[in-house]
């Protein structure tokens, strides 16, 4: 009876933070990351660890709809890290709907790559959204990159 009547704690949220990318769209991810100065969108934590950096390319052609079928067309790039790249498949290849993924060891990193093909206004954006790792892989920093491509939303 007296549980009644104590304060519940609330329950905590993990502190994320919000970040404009190429003035296209709104990611968000943990709260570790802050901006860093490069050509292109990049994050990182302060100790450098993680590093996070997405490319976008965008096109007006309609290259149809995104689904499973257009997502294949991107396993001739990952094809070609193992082939040319010397990178060495950790994971296994991850082909959905929307995003094609998969995470590779290169040289002392791992890299977690994921690709995916958004309509944002009148347009069609092809992000290549990539985590490098000072670790060996680790499903976490999967699951960071994962959770980020899911958080994207149009600006």
């Amino acid at each position: 009876m007296f549980n009644l009547f104590k304060k519940k704690k609330k329950e905590e949220k993990p502190n994320l933070k919000r970040f404009l990318v190429d003035n296209l769209f709104y990611i968000t991810t943990i709260n570790n990351f802050e901006k860093v100065e490069s050509d292109k969108f990049r994050i990182a934590t302060s100790n450098n660890s993680l590093q996070l950096s997405i490319s976008n390319y965008v096109t007006r052609d309609n290259i149809g709809k995104i689904n499973k079928d257009l997502m294949k067309t991107y396993i001739p790039m990952y094809d070609d890290f193992i082939q040319n790249g010397g990178f060495e498949p950790v994971d296994k290849l991850r082909l959905e709907d929307d995003f094609i993924s998969q995470a590779f060891k290169v040289g002392n990193e791992t890299q977690y790559y994921l690709t995916t093909v958004k309509r944002i206004k009148d347009s069609y954006v092809t992000s290549n959204l990539i985590i490098k790792s000072f670790d060996t892989y680790n499903e976490i920093v999967s699951s960071i990159l994962e959770t980020t491509y899911n958080s994207i939303q149009e600006k």
